[in-house]
């Protein structure tokens, strides 16, 4: 097995999947279910871009799923003790892997159990939901790197571009105009968000900055920053929206959105159960559960009325960085968790 999870996620890893452009991959999956002798099917998202789903139902009682699409590359696969590197090992390729090692092992597949390979979702989500447009799956394990933790609960988030302005003026006069310089009103202004919006228990993050050129000379008209504020678990977005449309007039800025998303949380008795007796029988201990602080599929599979867990290999702390690795025996690990989750969900398999 160890082998197997090993060379397959290696294979993944070599095709160039960033979002809205998975369909070498897809079909390399699909290649591969199809020697496995399982049914399968290739569903148009949009063009070029499909979803794979083996063992297709209207209404399973127990979907797994995971995405195929990556960030733009930053890293080459290489291997290194038991370790694979490169750009989706962890995000989700790890998960992938560890799908169709369990695909590859079980002895039979329950005709109320699917596997759904997404496309879209660094992106804009739109595997999962032109997935959930047709179906209405009773209980779902979203995979993503989790650590081995299993996740009941995911945050929400909103996340946009603020827009501070300023006036252009030569640098040695500018600090005499505190408030007419757009970086250091950036600068005031974000700390201050941070603070009030941690005190909330809402991560705020800046993740990139656009404003002015040493080539230029001169301070910005203009700083765009963007930025991402977590919804926690029993938080609405609509009230984090209001929150920062406060504080944007309180300190003069202005801000749109790309992402607005509601946190989930399952609080199913059944899937819960389910969840911990699988996670004894495969790491002979109780259950390690965590909280899932991105927005993944889940969030989508719980709008449209699924109950969501989130589980994987790798950490999200090494996702979308250049240092981005997964211990291959966390791959198996998955893989074994996922048959054993299958059988207290639905039966014996």
């Amino acid at each position: 097995m160890f082998q197997f999870a090993k060379n397959i996620l290696l294979d993944l890893i070599r095709f160039y999947s960033v979002s809205g452009e998975e369909l070498s991959i897809s079909m390399f999956i699909y290649d591969m279910l199809i020697e496995m002798g399982l049914p399968v099917k290739r569903e148009l998202v949009s063009r070029g871009v499909y979803n794979i789903i083996v063992n297709d139902s209207s209404s399973p009682t127990l979907v797994i799923a995971s995405h195929i699409d990556t960030v733009k590359i930053f890293s080459l696969p290489k291997t290194e003790d038991r370790y694979i590197y490169g750009t989706g090992s962890v995000d989700a390729k790890a998960s992938v892997a560890a799908m169709l090692l369990a695909l590859r092992n079980l002895k039979k597949l329950p005709d109320d159990v699917s596997f759904a390979f997404l496309s879209d979702e660094e992106d804009k989500g739109s595997g999962s939901e032109h997935y959930l447009m047709k179906r209405k799956p009773r209980y779902a394990l979203i995979m993503e790197p989790t650590e081995l933790k299993v996740c009941f609960a995911g945050y929400g988030a909103l996340e946009g571009t603020m827009l501070v302005k300023g006036k252009r003026m030569h640098p040695s006069i500018s600090y005499t105009y505190p408030d007419a310089n757009a970086i250091m009103r950036s600068i005031d202004i974000l700390q201050k968000l941070r603070k009030i919006f941690e005190e909330k228990h809402m991560p705020f993050t800046v993740f990139a900055m656009n404003c002015g050129s040493e080539e230029e000379y001169s301070t910005p008209n203009i700083c765009m920053i963007h930025f991402d504020i977590g919804v926690p678990p029993r938080t609405k977005a609509y009230k984090v929206f209001r929150l920062l449309s406060k504080v944007a007039s309180e300190f003069g800025f202005e801000f749109f959105l790309k992402e607005y998303s509601d946190p989930f949380e399952t609080t199913d008795n059944y899937i819960r159960d389910a969840a911990s007796e699988a996670y004894m029988e495969t790491f002979k201990k109780p259950i390690s559960t965590s909280i899932m602080v991105s927005w993944t599929d889940a969030n989508n599979f719980a709008l449209y009325g699924s109950k969501p867990i989130i589980f994987g290999p790798g950490s999200l702390e090494v996702a979308h960085s250049d240092n981005e690795r997964v211990l291959v025996d966390d791959i198996v690990l998955a893989s074994s968790f996922v048959l054993k989750l299958i059988t207290k969900t639905v039966g014996e398999t």
